[in-house]
This record gives structure tokens, sequence and C-alpha cells, in this order.
């Protein structure tokens, strides 16, 4: 019985190995920074797995996001798992700085910070949806450059640093 049950899980394990492989782009592998009018945006992808530091000067924030990501047929899909919010939102959010949360964790923190200011949970709902969950990007490499197309159409560029 042994031996038939091997013979099931190496073809099994060689497709999901295919597959995760298949769903990584090896081109995207480093980091890359894209930095506008006070703004910074630094992503290191590695194999399937990110992280991402945003931080703007102008209104003492920085966060940073660590979670996986697929990217197959020039779409990329973000999945964060973990958010640190650094500065003033973080205390107006009612989170500690510079602590690692769960999407979940922040998801609550989120939703009691956004009812102090809208009035519609449906829109509290797709603000915190795009969040935790943002929605797949188009993009390409070319060369030291990764152009990703954003939710609202716009290209942004960044470049390769390693």
């Amino acid at each position: 019985m042994t031996g038939k049950i091997n013979w099931l899980v190496i073809p099994t394990m060689m497709l999901v190995i295919g597959n995760l492989d298949a769903q990584t782009d090896r081109r995207l592998n480093g980091t890359w920074v894209f930095n506008t009018e006070g703004t910074e945006i630094e992503i290191t992808l590695n194999n399937g797995n990110f992280e991402q530091s945003y931080v703007n000067v102008s209104v003492d924030h920085k966060e940073f996001t660590r979670g996986t990501y697929i990217a197959m047929d020039g779409v990329l899909i973000f999945r964060p798992t973990h958010t640190m919010i650094i500065g003033s939102l973080a205390t107006q959010m009612g989170l500690e700085s510079a602590k690692w949360y769960t999407t979940n964790e922040l998801k609550i923190a989120m939703i009691n910070y956004l009812t102090k200011f809208v009035d519609s949970s449906d829109a509290i709902d797709e603000i915190i949806d795009t969040a935790v969950s943002p929605p797949p990007q188009n993009y390409s490499v070319v060369n030291s450059s990764l152009t990703i197309t954003t939710m609202y159409g716009e290209n942004v560029v960044y470049t390769k640093i390693n």
C-alpha cells in the first residue's frame, strides 16, 4: 500500500510545485523603488513573497506591508498578511506605532477609525477591501523597469535597485 501512496503523492507534488513556479515571474525578484513628490514606495519581491514600504514624508506616515503575491500572464495579485504603521496615523487609528498587525487586526482598527469620518458602511467596506485585498494589477518588466498599472489606470514605473 505504501508504494501506491508514494506513486500518487509524487505526481501531485510535481503538479503543485510546477503550478507555484508558473505563478511567480522570476524577473520580478529583487527590490524595486518608486519616488515622487515626497513619497517613496519600495517593494521587494522574492518568489511569491513581498515586503513593501510606503513613506510619505509630508504627513509623517510610514507603512510597511508584507505578504504573498502571484504573478502570471502580466497580472500581479498582492495578498498582504501583516502591516505596520509608524507615525501619527497609527495613533489616530488606535494602533501601537511600529508594531506588526495581521490583516484582521488592521481591518478592525480601520473600521473603528473610518466610522468617525465616513457615513456609508458600503464606502468603508470598499476602502478596507482595497487596503487589505488589493485588486489584480497589470504589470510589465523591461530591463530594470517594472511598470504596474494601478486600479485607477495610472502606470507607476519602479526602478530595480538590486
